[in-house]
């Protein structure tokens, strides 16, 4: 099979390999969209990792196993279009190529909320806010803690009330950004926990975001967990998946009980519900035919 019929065969799966004389490469899913998360894999024995950037983001590497991987989200207001990739290795060998971002729209939410919280959205309160999460989530460990998707939140059916991406409106202003997470619907004290195994990087309350965990999950994969009634962890805490981290609330910015759920891929919030069957890693290995043998290895 020609070269060209082979990548064309893997992107009907979702994925593309490039190989060159220098050193093969694969990115995963195609095409990539705004508000999702992406990885590039090098096969490459090198003892430093690749160092690379995509769209003007640099790419973090770290060893998987066979591969360098690094993990990328894409802003969820990308516009469509190619983007150039380019990854060098430590040697000297680079690879430049473009890659095509697909369409996406996000609706509009307008939201009306009581004095007391608009008051929560003055500018000083926010920037202060803004820069001690944005401390927590440019947490890097270089290594990937995962490897199943990732498990719900919360037990039961999840109720989504407000997806991912949404353009936030408050009262008659114009939209101000978007919902960079998932919210669920869930009685106050509803227990959440861990989606995967990770280390407490940030567990305090704060004005907007209420009580707020954020876990760091590896290879900057990061999830959060805003309006909290309660945190069952501390800072430096290493968890479980599926371990209790706290209780649904209706603290911070919000107006009844909820759990709003983010996950962050290289600085870059991406839609939580996509890691719930998708986890950008390696895929099973062949001789696992059986998942309840993946499941006693797989964290």
């Amino acid at each position: 099979m020609s070269w060209i019929l082979k990548a064309f065969s893997l992107l009907a799966l979702g994925a593309i390999s490039f190989a060159t004389p220098s050193f093969p490469l694969t990115v995963n899913p195609l095409p990539l969209l705004p508000g999702e998360a992406a990885s590039v894999s090098v096969k490459a024995y090198t003892n430093s990792p690749p160092q690379g950037e995509f769209a003007g983001q640099a790419l973090r590497f770290v060893w998987d196993g066979e591969n360098w991987v690094a993990f990328f989200g894409l802003h969820a207001l990308t516009k469509s279009g190619k983007y150039p990739l380019r990854i060098c290795l430590p040697s000297g060998p680079c690879q430049e190529m473009e890659l095509f971002v697909a369409h996406k729209d996000y609706p509009v939410e307008k939201l009306r909320l009581p004095e007391e919280k608009m008051a929560l959205l003055k500018p000083e309160i926010v920037e202060e806010e803004r820069e001690v999460v944005a401390k927590a989530y440019s947490t890097f460990s270089a290594k990937p803690l995962w490897l199943l998707p990732f498990s719900p939140p919360l037990e039961g059916k999840l109720v989504v009330t407000s997806t991912f991406g949404l353009r936030r409106a408050y009262g008659n202003s114009p939209p101000s950004g978007f919902h960079d997470g998932v919210d669920f619907r869930a009685k106050e004290g509803t227990p959440v926990y861990a989606p995967a195994p990770g280390r407490v990087i940030l567990a305090r309350e704060l004005a907007l975001r209420g009580k707020m965990v954020v876990l760091d999950h590896g290879a900057g994969v990061m999830s959060g967990f805003l309006h909290l009634s309660e945190i069952a962890v501390k800072e430096g805490q290493e968890v479980k998946r599926g371990e209790l981290i706290g209780k649904v609330g209706n603290t911070g910015l919000s107006t009844a009980p909820h759990l709003h759920w983010e996950v962050r891929v290289n600085g870059v919030a991406v839609n939580p519900l996509t890691w719930l069957g998708k986890s950008f890693r390696p895929e099973r290995p062949p001789f696992l035919k059986n998942p309840r043998a993946w499941l006693r290895l797989a964290p």
